[in-house]
């Protein structure tokens, strides 16, 4: 495992190279560095493992290495992607993917908490959630906003969710409590809450 995740940071790393640390604007962020993450699980060194905790930790990793004006620029080009892409998507779907575009900046996507930061994640994302999940299946709304694709929880695997989060582990399993030895963010909507839960099923 360890072993696994030095090898996907090293080639994160020969592939993007170093960004600089300024995340004040868009224009501090490496477009290669987050091309890579964006498109990680074409790499080969992922296509071949079976392990899907691996990618799903290598994902993770990848993306939290970003910096705060390269995360901002990971979800502009997601969300834009997945309307140019998804063919399918009514007009009342791409109306609320245009209004997430339009509530992110910088602030939101800082390491530091911040005035807005608390706003989209307290106002913000529980009012949007309200109002999505009725118009967008589940599915979809796991695979733009939450998209780790976290495999169900054993003993030997790290937190891969929120426990407050609505969604995040598939339509038919859950966040369960777990103690984690180290809790980072990258969990939840737009992987902005911390890591303290392990994804199973729930009991129906």
């Amino acid at each position: 495992m360890k072993k696994f995740l030095f090898v996907a940071f090293s080639a994160t790393v020969f592939l993007v190279g170093c960004s600089k640390d300024d995340n004040s604007n868009s224009q501090n962020a490496d477009a290669l560095k987050v091309e890579s993450v964006l498109n990680i699980r074409e790499n080969p060194n992922f296509q071949t493992k079976s392990d899907t905790t691996d990618l799903e930790d290598a994902e993770r990793t990848a993306y939290l290495l970003l910096n705060a004006s390269e995360k901002l620029v990971y979800w502009q080009t997601k969300l834009s992607d997945f309307i140019v892409e998804d063919r399918e998507l009514s007009t009342a779907e791409i109306n609320l993917i245009e209004e997430v575009k339009a509530a992110i900046d910088v602030d939101v996507f800082e390491d530091i908490t911040n005035d807005k930061q608390e706003y989209f994640k307290n106002i913000f994302v529980p009012d949007f959630l309200d109002r999505v999940d009725d118009v967008m299946p589940t599915s979809k709304v796991e695979n733009l906003f939450y998209g780790y694709t976290p495999s169900l929880g054993s003993a030997k695997k790290k937190c891969n969710c929120n426990q407050g989060s609505m969604f995040g582990c598939g339509a038919s399993n859950h966040c369960d409590e777990r103690v984690c030895k180290k809790k980072s963010r990258g969990c939840g909507f737009m992987f902005l809450w911390e890591c303290n839960g392990i994804c199973s099923y729930t009991d129906f």
